[in-house]
């Protein structure tokens, strides 16, 4: 990435889908994997032993104390995640997007 910086990543949940996440991040070049976020210490060693990254216990820790650009959450299904993001960048997008649902 010429002149860019690498996306920089943070984890919530470091099981087994929080880790196959991370094996497929890692291996981009634009991407930087920062900070692991797990109640369980077990998963954070595993997680440990295959990227050099700050680990937290607790999530308010990490937001507070690292410079994220994308953070990948794969907690239990049993958690709600509620999401904020915009469906468009602009009314051109949007206008866009009604035209191709009303095909």
């Amino acid at each position: 990435m010429a002149g860019k910086d690498k996306v920089k990543f943070g984890f919530v949940g470091t099981g087994r889908r929080g880790l196959n996440h991370l094996r497929t991040i890692k291996t981009f070049e634009e991407a930087s994997v920062e900070a692991l976020c797990d109640v369980s210490e077990s998963n954070l060693e595993k997680a440990c032993s295959e990227v050099d990254a700050r680990t937290y216990v607790n999530l308010d820790d990490m937001l507070a104390n690292e410079s994220l650009d994308a953070v990948v959450i794969s907690t239990p299904t049993v958690f709600h995640v509620l999401l904020e993001k915009p469906v468009a960048l602009s009314m051109d997008e949007v206008n866009r997007l009604f035209d191709v649902v009303e095909k």
